[in-house]
């Protein structure tokens, strides 16, 4: 948005990558602001209109709005903002999916693996197959060692509960 200087619009680039919604322990982490500076462009987002306050911490009033904040970024900040995000959230101990996704973002699947296989293990714990099966396709071809054992035998346990007839196969793959 026009109405924010250098700073404030990296920073509110930075909240955007992270997601629709943050809390301020998110944004501080991300941005790596003072404190004060950080409540400081939340407050001029909000006045502007950008971010309104959420149960959880803010939101980008519109999808649209929090669009045209990413759309203004290089391919390159791009990634390294997600590079960021997964950092930030990690130290905050958030949950395995979100790290592992922003891993995929900043280009780097390989990392993802524990993170995802996480997620995939959760998700499946839920009864949510095709979820965790999705989880586990976006890191498939980086897992190596023990994540692809883990990730194998998780994939072939998928199938047999979704009664998918390739189970017998995914579950060959997973001894092999």
């Amino acid at each position: 948005p026009p109405a924010l200087t250098g700073p404030q619009a990296h920073a509110l680039a930075a909240a955007a990558i992270v997601g629709g919604t943050f809390d301020t322990d998110e944004f501080l982490q991300v941005t790596a602001l003072p404190e004060d500076d950080a409540y400081a462009i939340l407050d001029d987002a909000m006045s502007l209109r950008l971010l309104v306050r959420a149960p959880t911490g803010y939101a980008f009033r519109h999808a649209l709005l929090r669009d045209a904040v990413l759309d203004r970024l290089r391919p390159s900040e791009f990634r390294a903002l997600h590079r960021r995000a997964a950092v930030a959230l990690e130290s905050l101990a958030r949950s395995p999916a979100r790290i592992g996704y922003h891993l995929v973002q900043a280009g780097d699947p390989a990392a993802a693996v524990p993170w995802m296989l996480r997620a995939a293990e959760t998700s499946a714990a839920l009864g949510a197959y095709r979820e965790a099966m999705s989880t586990l396709e976006q890191v498939r071809p980086q897992a190596v060692g023990v994540d692809l054992a883990r990730l194998l035998s998780l994939r072939a346990e998928l199938l047999m509960a979704s009664a998918d007839a390739g189970a017998v196969d995914a579950y060959r793959e997973a001894l092999a």
